[in-house]
């Protein structure tokens, strides 16, 4: 058992369903996964941290995004690097130079957001061209979910749009949730936040 910083609680997180995994990173180096199922409680259920086993992730990413079997990340340089294996140290470079800030997963596709608050799409994971400009509001952070994604404005708006397809790229499509949010996650229809306090 690996006994963690309690900083390491205060980081970003990516739960995939459940009680499976969890990924978190810390300065840009640090990637720990863990596994309820390891947990000293003989593979019952529990929610406390203190029970869990952890093991690092080779990677040194500043945010990270899985659906399970993918994962993407987005290191310091803003390049975006993704894997198709959680358990392997096969990272591969998506696109570089691209100045990203934010990635998110589902189904093997994935969006990004630059420092413009553009978003663009990619039908898979692999490394290549086939990135498409979603138009719709500028945001600065976006949660996939099949073809479904929500996200957050610069001033906390929340937008979702139904269908991220090429041939469904009207900017008209999106549609403005009330409400105010700095972050927002999506699953199965259902859509969870953070405020800004």
């Amino acid at each position: 058992k690996v006994e963690m910083p309690l900083s390491m609680f205060q980081m970003p997180s990516e739960r995939i369903g459940g009680d499976i995994e969890v990924l978190f990173n810390t300065n840009d180096e640090t990637w720990f996964q863990k596994d309820y199922s390891d947990a000293s409680t003989l593979g019952e259920q529990t929610n406390s941290w203190q029970d869990i086993f952890w093991r690092r992730i080779v990677g040194s990413l500043r945010q990270v995004d899985t659906d399970g079997n993918d994962v993407c990340g987005i290191n310091s340089k803003g390049n975006l690097y993704c894997k198709d294996n959680l358990q392997n140290t096969d990272w591969k470079l998506i696109f570089q130079n691209g100045g990203f800030n934010h990635v998110t997963v589902s189904n093997g596709k994935l969006c990004i957001q630059n420092g413009a608050n553009h978003i663009w799409c990619k039908d898979n994971v692999k490394p290549g061209g086939g990135f498409f400009r979603l138009h719709g509001p500028p945001l600065k952070q976006v949660d996939l979910d099949g073809n479904q994604i929500c996200g957050t404005g610069t001033n906390g708006e929340i937008y979702c749009k139904e269908d991220i397809t090429k041939n469904n790229n009207d900017a008209n499509d999106w549609k403005r949730i009330p409400g105010s949010l700095k972050h927002v996650s999506l699953s199965n229809g259902k859509l969870y936040g953070t405020n800004a306090n």
